[in-house]
């Protein structure tokens, strides 16, 4: 077992993550099944929380960041679904990128309190 805050070493050296969140285990993954997993970030611009909301409502999983959402790749969801779904809705979309999870993504929605993890 290793408790650290060093989570670039975490995640090379870790085969498994068990995070606790006041008093209580808030996602337990192995890393090769975090890292398989892809997120596609966009930031949005111009856009109101309300924006943010409609995104969070159509994909499940989806988080807030500082600029924008985060949305999931999974269950069949593409990040052309994703930035049909900003067009439909009118979201301004500044920039996107496709990126492979993180230990921090966890970490960060267990710090937000959410209830599941992405």
């Amino acid at each position: 077992m290793i408790a650290s805050h060093d989570l670039g070493a975490l995640e090379r050296l870790a085969t498994r993550v068990l995070v606790l969140c006041g008093g209580r285990l808030r996602a337990d993954e192995r890393m090769a099944d975090l890292m398989a997993q892809r997120v596609a970030e966009l930031t949005l611009s111009g856009s109101s929380l309300a924006s943010v909301d409609r995104m969070l409502l159509r994909f499940p999983g989806a988080v807030r960041t500082g600029r924008g959402v985060a949305v999931p790749l999974k269950g069949g969801v593409t990040v052309e679904q994703v930035l049909a779904a900003c067009s439909e809705q009118r979201i301004p979309v500044a920039a996107s990128r496709v990126r492979y999870r993180a230990l921090e993504d966890i970490l960060v929605v267990a710090a937000g309190g959410e209830e599941t993890f992405a």
